[in-house]
């Protein structure tokens, strides 16, 4: 299978079993396709696992012991269908995808049309430089 397939599947049918329903989809999960992709795919998961869990003893340290109750997932890797929970059932952290911060102000056409979840891990740092700059109004 070339990269660029294997690329095409993953965007369209996700990484994790049953995190993605549609027709195609189930076409692809009843022919082993997106099985066998979760079990390629998921020593490098293991990683990002590994480094979750030091940046949650990291967390732990800094904040006197106070846990983290969550991770969000941004970048590339956010645009996989299932993405988040595959990384929720191999680390056992709840795990997901930042929401759009654009979807406050929703367009005339999403008033209309019944809004559902968004998420927008492409304005993932925008939205973190901008939260920085922010000053709280007493």
């Amino acid at each position: 299978m070339t990269e660029d397939t294997a690329r095409h599947l993953l965007s369209r049918s996700g990484v994790y079993p049953g995190g993605h329903h549609d027709a195609v989809s189930d076409v692809i999960d009843e022919s082993g396709v997106l099985s066998t992709l979760s079990e390629i795919l998921k020593p490098q998961f293991m990683k990002l696992v590994e480094e979750i869990k030091r940046a949650f003893l990291y967390a732990a340290s800094e904040t006197r012991g106070r846990g983290v109750t969550q991770v969000y997932l941004l970048g590339s890797i956010a645009r996989w269908p299932g993405s988040e929970q595959m990384l929720s059932s191999l680390s056992g952290s709840k795990v997901t995808k930042i929401p759009d911060p654009l979807a406050f102000f929703p367009s005339r056409e999403q008033r209309e049309a019944e809004i559902t979840e968004q998420f927008a891990p492409e304005i993932a740092v925008a939205t973190g430089l901008a939260l920085r700059g922010m000053k709280i109004h007493e």
